[in-house]
């Protein structure tokens, strides 16, 4: 089982299709059989700087 501690650029990546690094992102995180995303992660993705 792959898993890993994600951060919010990882997240950020993979949203936004337009960005530089969407298919690293994406493929990094199908990758993967669990991601492990740290409280503080879920709020600066959903609240922003």
């Amino acid at each position: 089982m792959q898993e890993a501690v994600i951060d919010t650029n990882v997240l950020v990546y993979h949203t936004f299709e337009d960005s530089l690094y969407h298919e690293a992102a994406t493929s990094l995180l199908d990758r993967l059989d669990r991601w492990l995303v740290p409280l503080v992660v879920v709020y600066e993705y959903v609240l922003g700087p």
